[in-house]
């Protein structure tokens, strides 16, 4: 956990946002290659609505795994009408993405449970750093599979 408090950026990190924001631009590119472009804009404006949906799923069932940090201000403030408020919310503005949304959101939810899975087995809970990763995973996969939806239809 120590190595997370580092400010400094490593290459490895640099070539992950590098190619992450790439990975997603052609992904954008891709989807707006074909027709039907209204229901794209859908796609576009819901991807981030839904990741962060997923992200409060996410903060509400995990701990967090160190003692203090910016991060547990998320986890601090965790309460039992959060949730259905952020669900609902989420569910909503999702609806932009019409027939895409029940796909985006079972694959952000599944981004972050496999994200979840894979901080406890690593560190032992979530914290502010795993939550943004997490949050970029989920949308860039999300794209992925908007992408490839729209391919098959």
């Amino acid at each position: 956990l120590e190595i997370m408090k580092d400010s400094h950026i490593g290459t490895f990190g640099v070539i992950a946002v590098v190619g992450e924001i790439l990975c997603k631009s052609l992904m954008v590119m891709e989807l707006f290659s074909g027709a039907r472009e209204w229901v794209l804009y859908g796609v576009i404006a819901a991807v981030p609505v839904i990741s962060r949906m997923t992200m409060a799923l996410i903060i509400y069932i995990s701990r967090y795994a160190r003692k203090e940090g910016m991060g547990g201000l998320f986890f601090s403030y965790k309460r039992s009408m959060n949730l259905p408020v952020a669900l609902i919310l989420g569910l909503v503005f999702s609806l932009t993405a019409w027939h895409y949304a029940p796909l985006l959101i079972v694959v952000s939810i599944l981004c972050g449970l496999a994200v979840r899975a894979l901080c406890y087995h690593k560190i032992g809970g979530m914290t502010g750093d795993t939550l943004g990763a997490m949050l970029e995973f989920a949308e860039a996969v999300m794209l992925l599979a908007a992408v490839v939806f729209h391919t098959i239809l």
